[in-house]
């Protein structure tokens, strides 16, 4: 709506590439609306960057739960927003936790700046998952050797029991700030 603030991504790298203001948003149809813009964008916008809306961004608390017999991961968070995960025990066939962001194939949103993971249990994640880690960082980045933009920042990974056959704890790709300490890996 006019008034929110929007960032334009490149799809290629996840590189910011611009941000600015919307005056006027029109919804013509389920797949067509026109955003009018407070400035022009710095480089010129084509059909495959992205947009992600600054002003909407939720935070999540996920405390004391359990996620298990999931086909797919346990949870899965792309926000801006702070992120709490605490007490919760883990058991699917995919990964416990997956951070992604993609904005080639599933648009998931954008990075995530202030994430904590703490004093989890994670109990034979990635049975059925060829290629997971029991926590994957895997934001969708076609080509990340051309930028030196990091995507995720300020994760914190601290405290959690991860008992696991499989040899690959922790995928991440494109962190700053990433800590990774006192947690017990039981093989």
């Amino acid at each position: 709506e006019a008034g929110d603030r929007l960032i334009v991504t490149d799809n290629s790298t996840l590189a910011p590439v611009d941000t600015f203001t919307v005056v006027r948003y029109t919804w013509f149809n389920e797949e067509y609306q026109e955003i009018t813009a407070d400035k022009p964008i710095g480089e010129p916008a084509n059909l495959n960057f992205g947009l992600e809306n600054l002003t909407w961004n939720a935070g999540l608390t996920f405390i004391n739960s359990t996620v298990e017999k999931n086909r797919a991961r346990g949870i899965l968070f792309s926000t801006r927003g702070r992120v709490w995960v605490e007490g919760n025990t883990f058991s699917n066939m995919m990964a416990g936790i997956s951070i992604s962001g993609d904005n080639n194939y599933w648009f998931e949103s954008g990075p995530c700046d202030s994430v904590i993971i703490r004093k989890n249990h994670f109990i034979n994640c990635t049975s059925g998952g060829k290629g997971n880690s029991v926590i994957m960082i895997a934001p969708v980045i076609l080509h990340p050797e051309r930028s030196d933009h990091f995507y995720n920042r300020s994760i914190t990974i601290d405290s959690n029991v991860i008992e696991s056959f499989n040899t690959s704890v922790l995928f991440a790709l494109s962190v700053e700030h990433l800590i990774f300490s006192n947690n017990t890996i039981i093989h």
